[in-house]
């Protein structure tokens, strides 16, 4: 019995976790099938032979099928953590599971629930949800702060966080949930008009160098604006095809939405400020280069900022009262001029 164990702890310190992940969707395999020619494991979803018509799809055998591997299953108990979700992770990789894992659940960290004593238990969406319900400009989480409905107008001119939670939004959060709906969703599901362009080609994640025209030609310039909410972005991430002249470009936010089936005023009115807050960064570069002054500048912008409107104001007076003082100006020496000349 002693030199048993002794065996089985010998095969499980050669083997490691790329020996239990699955080849095709690049995770640990719950219930490991391996294949009868090139002895690879793969999970039970991606074990299916209706999804490999040319062989197998590793070492391309004909003729080739997959059956249980008691010996891989052993190992998952030695090299991994199994989640609340049943999922077998590495070690090294849980705690960024944790953060996507919609069963793994927390209790509210702010001070009120916890004077309170409030054990209400939230998975991560949950939690996001309560934070800003209850919690309004309180709680930072990943360098934001969330906010609820009642506060959003007055919270967005009095601080610049609010800008940073819909650089999050945009950074962190929604690409998070893009890839756990990606995770869990099945080679139908993504075959669905999410997933395609209006001419039913597939998209592709893309950053400025992946963005093309129909002509192979990259974009000018490193921003998009997306076919499906009409904004414009400056930089980031989109869901693309090249097979029109201009490019077919999907934000991720409209993404999102698509995927989860979402409809919430405030994401809405996050993802619609997205573009004012770089139009905002915008114009501010440009204040700082150029050194305008914010009368000239708005003549030559056509917008300024909200908060700036009465500042805005007394500059384009000044302006239009310099202008008028110099048109009288050119006026009169114009009638001198010609008064002159009848004179002569």
């Amino acid at each position: 019995m002693h030199l048993n164990g002794t065996e089985s702890i010998q095969e499980t310190n050669i083997m490691n976790t790329q020996d239990l992940t699955c080849p095709i969707c690049m995770c640990i395999a719950g219930d490991p099938q391996i294949t009868s020619c090139c002895q690879r494991v793969f999970c039970t979803k991606d074990a299916d032979l209706n999804q490999y018509y040319n062989g197998c799809p590793l070492c391309r055998e004909k003729e080739f099928s997959f059956k249980s591997s008691p010996k891989h299953k052993e190992m998952l108990e030695h090299l991994t953590i199994k989640c609340i979700c049943s999922e077998y992770i590495a070690p090294d990789d849980y705690e960024n599971h944790l953060n996507r894992c919609s069963n793994a659940t927390f209790t509210c960290p702010h001070n009120i629930c916890r004077e309170k004593n409030d054990l209400t238990k939230y998975n991560s969406q949950q939690l996001v949800s309560h934070l800003a319900r209850y919690h309004c400009d309180e709680v930072p989480l990943l360098g934001s702060t969330y906010i609820n409905k009642t506060s959003v107008e007055p919270y967005k001119k009095a601080s610049n966080k609010y800008d940073d939670l819909v650089s999050a939004l945009y950074s962190v959060i929604y690409p998070k949930m893009i890839d756990i709906q990606m995770k869990n969703s099945s080679l139908n599901e993504r075959k669905s008009s999410i997933f395609t362009c209006p001419k039913g080609h597939k998209l592709i994640e893309a950053d400025h160098t992946k963005r093309k025209r129909e002509n192979g030609l990259v974009y000018a310039s490193s921003g998009f604006n997306c076919d499906i909410c009409q904004h414009t972005f400056s930089s980031g991430q989109s869901w693309h095809c090249s097979c029109t002249d201009t490019g077919f470009d999907k934000c991720v936010a409209c993404f999102v939405f698509q995927l989860y089936n979402l409809d919430d005023p405030i994401l809405s009115l996050a993802s619609q400020d997205k573009e004012k807050q770089q139009e905002r960064s915008r114009r501010r570069s440009l204040r700082n280069t150029a050194r305008l002054p914010r009368g000239l500048l708005h003549l030559l912008t056509q917008s300024i900022d909200e908060d700036d409107d009465h500042e805005t104001d007394l500059d384009l007076l000044a302006l239009r009262q310099r202008s008028s003082f110099l048109y009288q100006q050119d006026t009169t020496e114009s009638r001198n001029n010609e008064a002159n000349r009848r004179e002569d």
